[in-house]
């Protein structure tokens, strides 16, 4: 697999009383041999576990065809101390339309994954 992105936030960088204190959120992701493009989401936090979700491709993609949006749990893609970064949207995209969605939720254990465009 080759990483292809990554990018790392904490959402409590401000706010954490000590180092020890700072949550870390990480997107990874890969293409693999075949073409198959995998996201990978780990965090230091004790009530996350690590999530991976593949997609079947046929073509090579670079950093430029991911893209990652973080927003708080309301939605808010400016956080406050009260609410904090939590959720990750990845988009890979072809020709700058999306092909494939992922909602990771860094709070619940959740992902969502909605497929766009191929066949």
């Amino acid at each position: 697999m080759k990483l292809i992105c990554e990018e790392t936030i904490s959402p409590n960088e401000d706010d954490a009383a000590s180092e020890a204190d700072l949550v870390f959120y990480t997107i990874k992701v890969y293409q693999g041999q075949e073409n198959q493009i995998v996201v990978c989401s780990e965090s230091n936090s004790a009530f996350f576990e690590p999530l991976q979700q593949e997609m079947a491709y046929d073509r090579e993609i670079t950093e430029d065809d991911i893209d990652i949006q973080w927003t708080t749990i309301m939605g808010n893609p400016e956080p406050t101390e009260e609410d904090q970064l939590a959720i990750a949207h990845v988009s890979v995209l072809e020709d700058g339309t999306s092909i494939g969605e992922w909602k990771i939720s860094f709070v619940n254990q959740g992902i969502e994954w909605m497929e766009a465009g191929l066949q």
